[in-house]
């Protein structure tokens, strides 16, 4: 998923003697190889208008082999306090889970969903699918400053397929630490939104992006996303992760 990837990420010093879009993208999956995470998130979001809203959630993460987990409980505002996802990902299959505390329910987020807006935000749930497009049609497009968090990044794009709601993307990539510090989103109309990482920091020498900026060009929608707490590899019970711990 963009997030996950953009938020946690491990330092990596091997990259440079095999400089191809492949590999690089190879490294920042491998890279992400933290057992367990734990973070407490603030979204910000702000419309065209000025208007703000704050979204708060605890978001539990848990990679094993194949399988990616992730399951997200909203706690503020009191008007979604309760709001839980369940997030899976085997092999290639990739499953979305939301549970309603008003309808005391769960449901599936169907594919016709994946989409819409994550809790109001920028980001889709497409955006929150654990991937890294290491399988698609990556070029490396060369190497230039990051932007914001400062060293050399490569800029590596995308083409996504047809299932996608971007035509392509753009990443930079730190050299140092295999993680994007900035994503360009694109469709057939052109550039859609950007996604920047503000301040990164270095947390049991995983390197987190504790502040993150996501723009919307068409419709002038800004979310900024700031980690508040983490944890890395502290155990979790893995009950977290089932489907019953949702309701």
């Amino acid at each position: 998923m963009y997030v996950c990837m953009v938020i946690v990420s491990v330092l990596a010093t091997g990259l440079t003697f095999a400089e191809s879009a492949d590999n690089i993208l190879d490294s920042v999956k491998k890279n992400n190889n933290f057992r367990w995470a734990y973070m407490k998130v603030k979204m910000v979001l702000e419309d065209s208008m000025g208007t703000k809203r704050e979204r708060v959630f605890e978001w539990y993460m848990e990679n094993e082999n194949v399988e990616h987990k992730g399951v997200v409980v909203v706690t503020s505002p009191t008007s979604m306090n309760g709001i839980k996802f369940l997030f899976i990902k085997k092999g290639e299959e990739h499953l979305q889970y939301i549970y309603m505390p008003l309808m005391k329910r769960v449901r599936r987020i169907g594919m016709d969903e994946s989409y819409s807006s994550f809790l109001g935000s920028d980001l889709t749930y497409y955006d929150l699918k654990h991937q890294n497009y290491s399988g698609y049609r990556n070029i490396l497009m060369g190497r230039e400053a990051c932007p914001q968090t400062g060293g050399s990044c490569y800029k590596i794009k995308t083409m996504l397929n047809s299932n996608a709601p971007y035509k392509y993307i753009v990443q930079w990539i730190k050299v140092d630490a295999a993680i994007p510090v900035k994503i360009s989103f694109f469709d057939t109309s052109g550039l859609v939104k950007v996604l920047e990482v503000k301040k990164i920091k270095n947390v049991k020498g995983h390197i987190i992006a504790s502040s993150t900026h996501i723009h919307n060009v068409v419709t002038k929608h800004t979310t900024n996303i700031t980690v508040e707490d983490v944890s890395i590899d502290t155990p979790l019970d893995e009950r977290v992760f089932s489907f019953n711990a949702l309701k």
